[in-house]
């Protein structure tokens, strides 16, 4: 919790206000929700954090997979190619930079606070609308046995929201239903289908250049064993193929740990399955909205209730998948 804090801290003041333009509309009181605005601010460092810590971790990892690559081509380029020492200087190089760069991610512990951050800014969005939406249900009652040891310092860094004062469900039936769904609901959605559609592709790209790898690997295996009985001596084009040979499983090995590392293949089915929750939730709330009536009030409550309480299961399911898959540094 120090570590945030001390992060939060150190967050431009006009970065924070952006944050906020995206959470609630122009001429929205923030007091409405929090009369000491604690959460929206807090919401606002933790999303800021979290996206700082997201783009320096993997951009950390893919300098580890690009060096981890780099040794396994210089090895075997040194072997079968090039046997000369400035070959072979780029292996420990590459393997001092890989080296580095993991004992950053180790040392800083950024997925850890990767996670920290993201886990709070999703725990603090699901409060905020929904006491926009006038409800008071607690947010630490929806964490399950197995989620505690994976949200760390979560839970006491939110205990002060059971001291709120009870949400204005005047202002939620006149404005606040209707933010929560425009605000939340909608940019959700819009989020998980654009993720969806964006991950989806980056997997089968990674999917068909690791099999193109290991496709031309068998044909580099067929035309080098070939070669081998039709000429008999030795030569450059041979020695390149038996490099592409060697190195070619390897590099799609490489290939697929990152894609696996990133767990972009299980975040197309999470984002695929989060935008379908959302868009009936959607739906939901804007058949109760035609009928302009207060009896609806209670079912879109109950909607974005539940909408809430599938939000942080996911994000906590989410937060133990990593946390029980520490990163271990590309070995082979």
């Amino acid at each position: 919790m120090d570590i945030f804090n001390s992060d939060a801290l150190s967050l431009p003041p006009s970065h924070i206000q952006e944050c906020l333009n995206t959470l609630l509309p122009a001429g929205v009181i923030s007091k409405t929700i929090d009369p000491s605005e604690r959460i929206v601010r807090a919401f606002a460092a933790a999303d800021m954090i979290s996206q700082k810590y997201q783009k320096t971790t993997y951009k950390l990892w893919k300098w580890i997979f690009v060096m981890a690559g780099t040794m396994i081509l210089s090895f075997e380029s040194y072997t079968h190619l090039w046997p000369h020492g400035p070959l072979l200087l780029v292996y420990p190089t590459a393997f001092i930079a890989m080296t580095i760069a993991y004992s950053v991610l180790s040392r800083r512990r950024l997925d850890d606070r990767f996670i920290d951050a993201r886990v709070l800014a999703e725990a603090l969005r699901v409060v905020i609308y929904w006491r926009l939406a006038g409800l008071r249900e607690s947010i630490i009652d929806q964490y399950l046995g197995r989620h505690i040891a994976a949200i760390g310092w979560l839970p006491n860094s939110i205990l002060g929201l059971l001291t709120l004062p009870p949400p204005d469900i005047e202002y939620a039936q006149r404005d606040g239903l209707r933010i929560a769904d425009k605000f939340w609901v909608d940019r959700q959605l819009a989020y998980y289908e654009r993720q969806s559609t964006r991950q989806g592709r980056r997997v089968m790209l990674y999917r068909r250049f690791a099999g193109s790898l290991y496709g031309l690997t068998l044909v580099f295996s067929v035309v080098v064993a070939i070669y081998g009985v039709v000429v008999t001596k030795p030569s450059p084009l041979r020695d390149i193929l038996i490099m592409l040979m060697a190195s070619g499983p390897a590099v799609a090995a490489l290939w697929i740990a990152y894609a696996e590392k990133q767990g972009w293949e299980k975040h197309v089915k999470e984002y695929a399955r989060n935008a379908a929750l959302f868009a009936r939730a959607h739906e939901l709330i804007v058949n109760f909205g035609k009928s302009k009536s207060p009896a609806t009030f209670p079912y879109i409550q109950k909607v974005l209730l539940e909408l809430g309480k599938e939000a942080i299961c996911e994000n906590a399911e989410w937060a133990v998948l990593h946390r029980v898959k520490p990163p271990k540094i590309p070995l082979g």
